[in-house]
């Protein structure tokens, strides 16, 4: 019989690396400390109904160390929950959507840690040219505190001004504001993609192939509460 005791049992049993913290590189960058999901937390998941994006936060929330949240880059935030989920599931991740084209149910599974990450060479607002006004932009990308600006397209658009610095040396905000809906779609789309940081992060789009009509096109890997979840 061992004389140990049930925490040293414990701890030889669990292993202490498993558990761990894991240090992990943001693709702004930063370096925070994550953990996995468990018994606990899961326990707690499942009891909530809240939206997915309420589950997300919920996760953020008790898994990451290190950093203030809120400051973090949307791309950051999207980079850590596939992460979490790869260490607390493992890596592959099966889900089932219906295609595009006939409707059927397929299931598909992805690898999320073979996904690509593109990094940023700064965190500093972007300075740019607008391609059709011709003047230079200074925006800055959005952090986790505006995702109240990020929940659809339509308030996205009209809180665009918010990430907007200066427009041809004008700081403003009443002047910005006024230029912004006066803009082309060609210099919105310039500013939008600053905002989001579109080419950068995890690239989460994939190709998927329906069996039954052949359909083939890119989809989004849907961040649901069923992402962090067995697969």
């Amino acid at each position: 019989m061992s004389d140990k005791t049930a925490d040293e049992l414990v701890d030889e049993i669990l292993g202490g690396s498993h558990f761990a913290e894991t240090e992990i590189t943001l693709p702004s960058g930063q370096v925070v400390r994550i953990s996995p999901i468990n018994f606990e937390v899961e326990k707690q998941m499942v009891s909530r109904t809240d939206a997915p994006e309420d589950t997300t936060d919920f996760i953020l929330e008790r898994c990451v160390q290190g950093v203030d949240l809120d400051q973090i880059l949307t791309i950051d935030a999207t980079y850590i929950l596939f992460k979490i989920r790869e260490i607390s599931y493992g890596p592959e991740y099966k889900f089932t959507l219906g295609c595009p084209a006939c409707g059927s149910e397929q299931h598909f599974s992805v690898n999320v840690d073979k996904l690509p990450v593109e990094r940023l060479e700064s965190l500093e607002p972007v300075a740019e040219r607008l391609p059709i006004l011709g003047k230079e932009v200074v925006v800055r990308r959005a952090s986790r505190a505006d995702k109240q600006w990020l929940e659809d397209g339509e308030v996205l658009m009209d809180s665009l001004w918010r990430f907007v610095e200066s427009i041809d040396g004008v700081d403003r905000r009443d002047v910005i504001s006024k230029v912004i809906p006066k803009l082309t779609a060609g210099d919105v789309d310039t500013i939008l993609n600053i905002v989001t940081a579109k080419d950068y992060g995890l690239q989460t789009q994939i190709r998927i192939k329906c069996n039954d009509c052949g359909h083939d096109g890119p989809i989004e890997l849907p961040l649901t509460q069923g992402f962090f979840s067995v697969s």
